[in-house]
């Protein structure tokens, strides 16, 4: 028996010494296809993806008389050269989206008598509301009259929200006008009980 393993040795050791040698540390080919994919990040610059919310200029008119001797005109349009930027980055792109504010013209009459002649854009805002954080990255919303506070009060009453891009965080306000022009902004609390 020892005979056959001396005799089969020789062929043990040259299968050994080739299986040994094949064994050389050489990268598979998942290795490569990583170090592949690795490189290729590496030599390229993300794309960059710019987009605009909303994409053309709109604009919508509003004009509305009232019985309690109110008229209103409210204009309200995009704002084509003020955005609110926002940047999303992934490994591979850089998407900016801008978010186009909104500006209210708002002119209002008191038995034909023009009392108030305003534009409701930001800076409506930070004057008239200094104590709001991030004012400049709220884009404003549509301005419409609160028929029924307006005849309830014989004021006139507006109603408009500015909002936080992507977010669910929208602020109304309210414009209360009298009937000599003087008017009060202040924010509506949603969460009050009627």
């Amino acid at each position: 028996m020892y005979k056959k393993f001396l005799n089969r040795l020789p062929i043990f050791l040259i299968i050994a010494f080739i299986v040994v040698c094949s064994c050389d540390g050489r990268k598979s080919k998942n290795d490569f296809l990583q170090d592949s994919i690795t490189k290729f990040k590496d030599t390229t610059e993300p794309i960059e993806v710019i987009k605009y919310t909303p994409k053309q200029y709109t604009e919508i008119k509003t004009d509305t008389i009232l019985s309690n001797g109110f008229t209103v005109k409210i204009k309200s349009y995009t704002d084509m050269n003020n955005s609110v930027l926002q940047t999303i980055k992934t490994s591979s792109s850089v998407v900016k989206l801008n978010f186009r504010k909104v500006i209210s013209e708002v002119v209002a009459y008191k038995n034909d008598e023009l009392i108030f002649k305003k534009e409701l854009n930001t800076a409506f805002f930070l004057e008239n509301l200094p104590d709001i954080d991030n004012t400049l990255e709220y884009i404003n919303n549509e301005v419409y009259i609160d028929e029924e506070q307006s005849l309830k009060t014989n004021k006139l009453v507006l109603i408009t929200s500015r909002c936080l891009p992507r977010t669910h965080n929208c602020p109304d306000y309210s414009i209360i006008i009298d009937e000599k022009g003087n008017y009060k902004v202040k924010e509506i609390d949603n969460n009050a009980r009627t």
